[in-house]
């Protein structure tokens, strides 16, 4: 197991590479990571499937970007390719998705003039 964190190690996070590269490395890393506890918290939730599997189908994109930008060392290619989906797809997906699903709060926003009881029933 050593010998396999040393390496990925070496693979994504060496010296010898540029920093931006150990910094989009970093990055897809904790994108793999928020990918799956965003899963997690989706089923645990109850937000439905479609919400947890959207959130799992970001994980092998994630992982998949720095793999892929470290054989071909394309990576400029992988930036756009995390820009356009986080900022110009997903984004605007999540939270057009939280507005027209039903919830038992209402937005933040208002939150001040809401009474608890009126926002959580037990």
């Amino acid at each position: 197991m050593k010998s396999l964190f040393s390496l990925l190690g070496d693979k994504f996070f060496s010296k010898k590479l540029d920093f931006r590269v150990r910094l989009f490395n970093i990055l897809a890393i904790a994108g793999v990571l928020i990918s799956l506890v965003s899963a997690a918290v989706c089923l645990l939730n109850g937000e439905g499937w479609f919400a947890f599997l959207s959130n799992l189908a970001t994980t092998p994109i994630a992982a998949g970007l720095p793999f892929y930008a470290a054989r071909t060392g394309r990576y400029q290619l992988c930036y756009m390719i995390t820009i356009v989906v986080i900022f110009l797809f997903f984004s605007p997906f999540s939270s057009l998705s939280a507005a027209v699903t039903p919830a038992p709060c209402p937005p933040i926003s208002s939150l001040p003039s809401c009474s608890p009881s009126s926002c959580w029933k037990g």
